[in-house]
């Protein structure tokens, strides 16, 4: 079972990330373009613009008013995903394990694990889903994983952040962190 799950409907999806480009649209144009924020809203954007919305569209017109239902990972899942794709990568043929895993090889079992109804699941086991999976386009697995991946990282606003502590201590010390030092 998965962590959170939510149902997210496809239309819906498609329409909040194109509200997001306008946001990030905005954020570029009022941004410096050599600043990290103008870089980081370009990134999300071309990410969002170059993978997600054709994956969401595709999956809009091949499945009429289409949802699915997806979850993080509870630290169990994670383990079996992770010794699965250790025995995926052991069958590779001339597969080096000192490299890593072959790059894709773990999308198609994170997505399974994650994905607990969506239209075009014909089991609800592990490898149904995953042979499922296997069948989608890259931009539609791409938004998969990375809502997955969303639910199961826990909430990061919680306390300060290291950027918020380090801020506040150059405020105390007299340095503006928004400005540049003077030598």
């Amino acid at each position: 079972m998965t962590r959170n799950p939510v149902r997210i409907d496809i239309a819906e999806e498609i329409d909040r990330l194109d509200e997001r480009l306008d946001e990030l649209a905005a954020t570029a144009a009022e941004a410096d373009e050599e600043s990290v924020e103008h870089e980081e809203a370009v990134m999300e954007a071309t990410r969002i613009e170059g993978q997600f919305l054709p994956g969401l569209r595709w999956a809009s017109d091949e499945f009429a008013d289409a949802t699915v239902r997806v979850g993080g990972l509870t630290t169990g899942e994670r383990g079996r995903v992770l010794d699965r794709v250790q025995a995926a990568q052991r069958q590779q043929v001339g597969f080096d394990p000192g490299d890593g895993a072959p790059e894709g090889l773990a999308t198609p079992f994170w997505c399974a694990a994650g994905l607990e109804d969506a239209p075009f699941l014909d089991g609800h086991d592990f490898e149904a889903k995953v042979w499922a999976v296997r069948d989608l386009p890259p931009q539609f697995t791409a938004w998969l994983e990375h809502r997955i991946d969303d639910l199961t990282t826990l909430d990061h606003d919680a306390g300060n952040s290291f950027a918020e502590r380090v801020e506040a201590k150059q405020r105390r010390s007299g340095r503006d962190s928004s400005t540049p030092e003077q030598s």
